[in-house]
């Protein structure tokens, strides 16, 4: 009996159909052969590109720049960083190279309000918020409302959002094609639409396996993106995208709703929006003897022989400016869950004097009422009253910031994280070795006490590593002198931190 093939080796049967549209068909297998590499995308606020390189290279990993987009790493084969230090404190998010190009293409920019309309697991979303938020950390602009059906799927998101500190997100859970239209219009919308993802297979070989499905999604997919175009405002613009390399998912799902819609959209040339260095194929003018469109030329096909990435399609779509307009429902209500202005001036005052912050640190921030007795921190410029409409099945917004119902109520390990390189009191600098063990729930002991920090102090220190934010622990004094210092990050960190280092002692 002869032993089963792998997963890889199915790839010239599973892909054989899309021969005559792969201009080098030996390079395509090769690739698909090969692991995807890891790519990380560093958070802008928390030391950027050079401070995540010198963490992670700290825990052993092979580091390098990703030639078409500054603010991305690569790592050497085989490397598994979900783990490290540097994404569980927020410095990056793992990222596949392909899926970082769908918002270049959509040109987000700060200030704007912008629609994810399938966007867990989130990584994405994670990019919007960066784009819209311009520079300075502690005056988000923008919106991105972050929408998917899924419940569990919704979760990792958040979990992205507390981890990197995001306070200009706000998240619902909709069917892509039944959002209410209280939520209104945006200038930008993001359709990465369910797909077969074929073009995931060097990630997940087990795609393989599957058989051709014949496009069922065709139909879904194409009401996703008539939905992202309802969606968006005059003059703006949608970015379609897929992983896979089906063209009925693709170009003739583009075609057949720009036949539907006529003049309202434009497609546009994608090519000249890509980054300098970034090999990608032009997308398909005809397919199984059916003649498309010239202007689909103008889409993006990455190929893992191109750019050594993953599968992906992107289509670049410019809504006209005369184009009809979606008729929001007019309201008057204001968002339900937000605090009164002096009650929220008030909480975050006592923070901040606890804390040592500036003045400018949350003085362009407000709070909100969440699930769980936990309160919200959200710009003051950002617009939730669409909350308040029956019909929206809003999940969260803004960032987990303090726990309520307390006598003083307790930053959040995001918030936290987030904030502790603004304090200039309760903060506690750790040294590598120490900020290792600060990931861990082993209790550590201090022999240095800073000034700042009375250790009979019940509430929880910031604490820090280069100037850059871990998260919050709790101090007790030591018999002797000195402290004992108790990391206070969720359980799930030292489970992640636990199988990590047990891994690389393998």
């Amino acid at each position: 009996m002869s032993a089963p093939r792998s997963d890889a080796a199915q790839a010239p049967e599973r892909f054989a159909r899309y021969r005559p549209i792969v201009d080098d068909w030996d390079a395509f297998l090769g690739a698909l052969a090969r692991p995807l590499p890891v790519t990380l995308r560093a958070h802008p606020h928390r030391g950027g590109v050079a401070t995540a390189t010198d963490w992670l290279a700290r825990e052993g990993f092979t580091v390098a720049p990703l030639p078409w987009d500054a603010d991305a790493l690569y790592l050497a084969d085989g490397a598994r960083p979900g783990a490290s230090i540097a994404r569980l404190g927020g410095l990056a998010v793992v990222q596949e190279a392909a899926a970082m190009l769908a918002v270049p293409l959509l040109d987000a920019r700060p200030g704007m309000r912008v629609l994810d309309l399938c966007a867990a697991p989130g990584n994405k979303t994670v990019q919007l918020a960066w784009a819209v938020a311009g520079n300075d950390p502690h005056d988000e602009r923008g919106l991105v409302v972050a929408n998917d059906r899924s419940v569990a799927r919704l979760g990792v998101l958040r979990g992205a959002i507390r981890r990197l500190g995001l306070a200009n997100v706000a998240v619902v859970q909709h069917d892509a094609c039944g959002l209410p239209a209280a939520l209104g219009t945006f200038d930008r919308v993001l359709a990465d639409v369910p797909c077969s993802c074929e073009g995931t297979s060097r990630r997940n070989p087990t795609i393989l396996r599957r058989p051709h499905d014949g496009g069922r999604r065709v139909h879904e997919q194409r009401a996703m993106l008539r939905a992202a175009i309802e969606r968006c405002r005059p003059g703006g613009r949608v970015v379609y995208a897929t992983c896979t390399y089906a063209p009925e998912e693709n170009e003739l799902v583009v075609a057949r709703v720009l036949d539907e819609i006529g003049s309202a959209v434009t497609l546009r040339d994608a090519h000249a929006l890509l980054p300098a260095g970034l090999v990608a194929g032009r997308g398909l003018t005809a397919w199984a003897g059916t003649r498309l469109p010239e202007t689909l030329a103008g889409c993006v096909r990455l190929m893992p022989h191109h750019s050594d990435t993953g599968g992906f399609f992107l289509a670049v779509l410019d809504k006209a400016v005369d184009a009809p307009a979606m008729r929001a429902r007019e309201t008057d209500a204001v968002d339900p869950a937000r605090l009164p202005d002096d009650e929220a001036t008030a909480l975050l005052d006592a923070i901040g004097a606890r804390y040592g912050f500036d003045a400018s640190t949350l003085g362009r921030y407000t709070l909100r009422h969440a699930r769980g007795r936990i309160l919200e921190l959200v710009p003051r410029s950002m617009d939730l009253a669409w909350t308040a409409h029956a019909r929206v099945r809003a999940v969260a917004a803004g960032l987990p910031f303090a726990h309520a119902k307390m006598t003083e109520p307790r930053l959040t390990s995001g918030a936290a994280r987030r904030y502790a390189s603004n304090a200039r009191r309760r903060a506690l600098d750790l040294d590598w070795r120490e900020t290792l063990r600060f990931f861990t729930p082993h209790e550590q002991h201090l022999a240095r006490v800073p000034a700042t920090i009375d250790a009979d102090d019940r509430h929880p220190v910031l604490v820090r590593h280069d100037g850059i934010g871990l998260g919050p622990g709790a101090i007790r004094p030591r018999a002797g002198g000195g402290v004992r210092l108790q990391s206070l990050l969720p359980k799930s960190v030292f489970h992640d931190r636990a199988a990590f280092v047990a891994a690389a002692q393998v």
